[in-house]
């Protein structure tokens, strides 16, 4: 699959993901706090606040001067912001690649419509990630494709229309663990990418796992892991079947292998905005200083990411 609408001459998948996961200037924009899910590995809320307009307007100003090529639109569920296709609006304006990770539920649990999603696809939407978490619903997550196909149908229509690339995003948990490859045939049948992360404990201070995978699969579960499905990831990796850095999976098999903690370098990847324009350190989940995004210049910028550097 070649990727031509983001930055205007044709790069593969994989060009494309070593683009984003190395370039400083690529951006996380949280638009609201809220979720309308309760998935059992996850930290957002149902309640919380929304990123105004204003604010997602000067965020994305900002951006641009830093020469932001790309920026990621995050929560909670973005699509709870009822500005969320403004926002799309003005980044497209101003033709900045656009990412959207959602859910892809309405309020009621349910696909959201074909109405809606070309609103979001027709407004600026370049690249889309759809959590997917596993075939039926679980205890765990409503993600399923019970409920979803649909959705990746619409959107696979939508892409003959606009161009707009298509990801399921996987997070592996206790209860999915044995039907990733269903998931990664799912993917193949509808032609659109598909990625993995590790359904990961709570971080300490300096960003390390603080729990030992037993607890989290269980005794049994971890071992398939770590014996099993980190090898195939890596082969599936390395065959170009699904999206992620070799180095990633390989972390995730000496973590579940007890040979080290995983370390959370993401903030080092790229810039991460919360709903006040706060840039966050680290990752979301950590409380980052407080500094707006459009109080930052590429100087600024620089010395910023040397104090968090030098804070590891």
């Amino acid at each position: 699959m070649s990727i031509t609408k983001l930055f205007g001459n044709a790069m593969t998948w994989k060009e494309f993901w070593k683009l984003i996961s190395s370039n400083v200037q690529f951006a996380h924009m949280k638009v609201t706090d809220r979720c309308n899910l309760r998935c059992g590995y996850c930290y957002s809320n149902t309640f919380g606040e929304d990123m105004s307009l204003d604010v997602a307007k000067r965020t994305i100003d900002a951006l641009l001067g830093l020469n932001a090529g790309s920026v990621w639109i995050t929560g909670g569920e973005p699509t709870l912001n009822r500005d969320l296709v403004k926002i799309l609006s003005y980044t497209q304006k101003h033709n900045l690649a656009t990412g959207l990770a959602t859910n892809g539920l309405d309020k009621k649990g349910n696909a959201h419509s074909y109405v809606y999603l070309e609103d979001l696809v027709g407004s600026g939407l370049n690249f889309v990630s759809v959590s997917l978490d596993s075939v039926r619903d679980t205890d765990v997550s409503e993600k399923s494709l019970e409920r979803l196909e649909p959705l990746f149908d619409r959107f696979v229509q939508l892409r003959g229309k606009y161009g707009t690339i298509i990801q399921a995003n996987v997070v592996i948990n206790r209860q999915n663990m044995y039907e990733l490859r269903s998931l990664v045939e799912f993917a193949r049948r509808k032609d659109i990418l598909i990625g993995f992360s590790l359904n990961m404990p709570p971080l300490n201070s300096d960003c390390h796992v603080l729990e030992n995978p037993a607890l989290l699969y269980g005794e049994d579960g971890y071992r398939y892991l770590s014996e099993n499905t980190c090898a195939w990831l890596i082969r599936e990796q390395q065959a170009g079947n699904i999206l992620g850095l070799p180095e990633y999976f390989k972390d995730m098999q000496q973590y579940l292998q007890g040979r080290h903690n995983m370390y959370c370098s993401a903030w080092k990847k790229y810039l991460a905005v919360d709903n006040q324009g706060n840039v966050l350190r680290r990752n979301r989940l950590s409380q980052g200083p407080d500094a707006k995004i459009w109080e930052l210049t590429e100087n600024k910028l620089e010395t910023y990411r040397a104090q968090f550097e030098q804070e590891i």
